[in-house]
């Protein structure tokens, strides 16, 4: 982890020795067989405004960091977290109806 561009100051919990990381993400999602020119589209203005001074400004203000990225990089954040989440929820012994 990094630390927050608004708060340099301010140290990762990895450099307060604590073995833990937070994060958070925010997607953007359409219907299944939206076309993939569509979703291109979608993707490269997303990536515009992320990309944005005012928009990074807001952002940092909140101390949030976009990453933004491609299709395929939320589809395997997605999957990647259903895995985590799935192990976690089975070693605490957590139902999930």
């Amino acid at each position: 982890m990094t630390r927050a561009t608004s708060m340099p100051e301010v140290p990762t919990l990895q450099e307060t020795g604590v073995d833990m990381a937070l994060s958070g993400w925010i997607g953007a999602f359409v219907s299944a067989g939206t076309p993939f020119d569509v979703v291109a589209r979608l993707n490269a203005q997303m990536e515009k405004a992320l990309a944005d001074p005012t928009s990074r400004g807001s952002f940092a203000k909140a101390v949030q960091q976009p990453l933004g990225g491609s299709p395929e990089t939320l589809a395997k954040l997605l999957h990647d977290d259903a895995a985590k989440y799935a192990k976690l929820a089975r070693e605490l012994n957590i139902r999930i109806n």
